[in-house]
């Protein structure tokens, strides 16, 4: 796989400590799980629509994640927990490559620690109908290409500059599209 190669190379290693700064009001982490078709020969991203009933970011587009629960032994270990619970995605179905820098989301100022992964497609996604409402599968290569230009996204009463980029009519921005372009950059290292 001609990427596989390229992140192992530019990604922080899973063996780099991961130091939580002092104050930080919440960290989660997510999985970039990026799909192989052995038929196609396209590598796609997995990413998720959010259901109008999770308590934020409503409707908007995220990777599997979530907040780091007690039981927890790494925030690697949250990002796997939560795509299995959210997109039915087996840790042992997935290979970590290693991790991107953090991510802070702007309007609720959460600290994301992104993981990226590997893992074959087909597979067959069960997904959480509380937390998801569609799963997108994004062709990597044309994140990689086209990149994601800045746009003003109006929220909640809000203009907020952004990264971002459409995907089947569904805009992909904020610290998701952060986290694209932070993936982009280590493929084009």
């Amino acid at each position: 796989m001609k990427y596989r190669e390229k992140l192992l190379k530019s990604l922080i290693s899973l063996d780099t400590p991961i130091v939580v700064p002092e104050g930080t009001q919440a960290t989660c982490a997510v999985l970039l799980p990026i799909g192989s078709n052995s038929k196609t020969q396209q590598l796609d991203l997995i990413m998720t629509k959010r259901t109008d009933r999770v308590m934020t970011h409503k409707k908007q587009i995220s990777f599997p994640g979530g907040y780091r629960e007690e039981e927890d032994a790494s925030l690697m270990q949250t990002a796997l927990r939560e795509s299995l619970e959210e997109i039915g995605l087996s840790a042992n179905d997935v290979e970590v490559l290693g991790r991107l820098p953090e991510v802070t989301t702007h309007t609720t100022g959460i600290l994301i620690y992104p993981f990226v992964g590997l893992f074959a497609l087909p597979y067959e996604f069960k997904t959480s109908e509380d937390e998801v409402e569609k799963i997108l599968y994004v062709p990597l290569d044309r994140i990689v290409e086209e990149g994601l230009p800045e746009l003003t996204v109006e929220i909640e009463g809000y203009r907020i500059k952004s990264l971002g980029i459409t995907h089947e009519d569904d805009l992909i921005w904020g610290a998701s599209a952060r986290m694209l372009e932070d993936l982009r950059k280590a493929l084009l290292k």
